[in-house]
């Protein structure tokens, strides 16, 4: 693997590690010291989200050698999440992974997953955090992975309750 590769997998996972580190300390402080942070119960009561990812990473094995590069997505990666039950743990998504398919839906501590498993193989998983926007839609990451392409987009999701 060359260093160029090196680096540049160093650096995401080093950003990946900063970024859930950061994001549990935020949920440690409370809602006094993080005026973007969200009930978690009231992910609970989300019945639909419009979300778009803007910006993320890529990474693909080329002749056995892994590539990685910063992305942006053209029209947004828009995601339709409707019919969210996180009691029952069932969605149905449009766009990104899944083509209008069911997926599981897990609601664990501030974090609302939606994970699908293709017949493919692959894995998508969509993860809603109660933090809002700036301008007070949602954080969220948008992660794939399947041979020999892997990603993870950032942005926000508009929720319906």
């Amino acid at each position: 693997m060359s260093m160029r590769t090196r680096a540049v997998l160093a650096l995401t996972l080093a950003l990946a590690f900063a970024g859930a580190f950061s994001a549990r300390a935020q949920r440690g402080r409370g809602d006094r010291r993080n005026r973007f942070a969200v009930d978690s119960s009231t992910l609970a009561s989300i019945k639909g989200l419009e979300c778009s990812f803007s910006v993320g990473t890529t990474a693909r094995w080329d002749n056995g050698v892994a590539t990685a590069q910063t992305a942006t997505q053209a029209d947004g990666g828009r995601v339709s999440i409707r019919q969210i039950d996180a009691q029952d743990g069932t969605a149905h998504i449009f766009g990104g992974f899944a083509r209008g398919q069911d997926v599981n839906v897990r609601l664990g501590g501030s974090n609302l997953h939606f994970l699908d498993v293709g017949t493919d193989g692959g894995l998508g998983v969509i993860t809603v955090f109660a933090a809002e926007t700036r301008d007070g839609r949602l954080q969220a990451v948008y992660s794939r992975a399947g041979y020999p392409q892997a990603a993870q987009y950032y942005g926000e999701c508009t929720a319906d309750r």
